[in-house]
């Protein structure tokens, strides 16, 4: 099984608790019962990351905003950086329903096969999750990586 990268929407005000709280089993299990979440294959995130880096992502509190993805530690969304990230992984989208039911990615040398189905449905989740916090000024779209 490929290593997975996780996604949720919470209220801002819930926000320093993914901050402070290590990421394991339990405190997992109390995240995912509260909150929408998704995840997306590392493998395929990675794919992307060189576009990611047009995205401006919150690390720790809203004045710390950096370009790109951290793929090994906590991003934050917030309503006014949730449209870019979201015409982005539409982009995607669009070109990913071109492709065959099984597809294989290469990066850096490694070929990774995916299957159409799973990357689209993915990705239509999280622009799902970009409409819910552009419509709602106290969500947020939190990352977490590996």
């Amino acid at each position: 099984m490929s290593e997975i990268q996780l996604f949720f929407i919470t209220d801002i005000t819930n926000l320093v608790f993914a901050y402070e709280h290590p990421l394991n089993e339990e405190w997992e299990n109390k995240l995912l019962i509260k909150n929408h979440y998704t995840y997306i294959d590392d493998k395929l995130l990675r794919y992307l990351a060189d576009s990611l880096e047009w995205v401006n992502f919150s690390v720790d509190e809203k004045d710390v905003v950096y370009q790109g993805l951290d793929f090994e530690g906590v991003n934050t969304l917030y309503p006014n950086q949730i449209t870019s990230f979201k015409k982005l992984i539409l982009a995607w989208i669009v070109l990913f329903e071109n492709a065959n039911q099984t597809f294989d990615l290469n990066r850096f040398n490694q070929t990774q096969t995916f299957d159409k189905s799973t990357v689209l449905t993915q990705l239509y989740q999280l622009v799902e999750f970009c409409q819910i916090v552009e419509n709602n000024p106290n969500k947020c779209l939190v990352h977490i990586g590996l």
